[in-house]
């Protein structure tokens, strides 16, 4: 039986085109459960979150023993596309003494003043700790590109200093797990209309978004692995 891990594995070219979106790899269906995919997802988180808050107290305890292991999650998505909602949910099973979140907006004065991976490197977990990235380096290759931030042969250049930023990571005890959260064209505008209509979720509406959501097929292309 294939591994989950292997079904999400991504290859040596991707076309987001080509993904279902509300596919679930790895999932049983409606049909085995009786119940939808989500609603058995949260049975196995809550399953499962005994299980990573003991892996989470074994790094903690390795690296006060000298160990230089940490973990780094990864987050991407489109807007809308749930790294809020992964957060909450995932890292919200284990001990937040535990944690070390991080979310990433445009760079600021300061972190303009230095090379991309500044504020990257800033933000990396302490031994011991498991990191959360919601956004990542990733977006200096795809909003920067997308966008026309930098020229391109900037732009092209950074594809190359990210594989060689992760390679000295995981050189030096970081595992890193990175996840790309995809949803379809229609599901961002169902959950953009939410922000709008929920009081619960009005301070997650930002106009950019909806800029954004216009160029969505330029942003679709750079997504997509090569």
């Amino acid at each position: 039986m294939t591994s989950v891990r292997e079904l999400l594995r991504v290859g040596p070219a991707v076309d987001l085109k080509d993904i279902d979106p509300s596919s679930t790899p790895g999932l049983p269906g409606r049909k085995i459960t009786g119940k939808d995919s989500k609603s058995w997802a949260r049975e196995q988180l809550a399953l499962i979150g005994g299980q990573l808050t003991v892996k989470q107290e074994m790094l903690y305890a390795g690296a006060k023993a000298g160990d230089n292991r940490r973990l780094l999650l990864v987050l991407q998505a489109m807007d809308c596309g749930g790294k809020d909602g992964t957060v909450k949910k995932v890292a919200g099973a284990m001990n937040p003494l535990g944690l070390h979140i991080v979310s990433f907006g445009p760079p600021t004065e300061e972190e303009r003043e230095h090379d991309f991976l500044w504020r990257i490197r800033r933000a990396l977990p302490p031994t011991g700790l498991v990191g959360v990235f919601n956004r990542s380096q990733y977006e200096d290759v795809l909003i920067a590109r997308v966008e026309s931030l930098v020229p391109e042969t900037a732009w092209r250049a950074r594809y190359g200093q990210i594989n060689g930023f992760e390679r000295e990571l995981a050189d030096n005890g970081f595992a890193l797990v990175k996840v790309m959260l995809h949803i379809s064209y229609d599901e961002q505008r169902e959950r953009l209309l939410e922000r709008l209509t929920d009081p619960t979720k009005h301070w997650k509406y930002d106009p950019a978004d909806v800029d954004a959501r216009a160029r969505w097929a330029d942003y679709q292309g750079p997504t997509a692995t090569r």
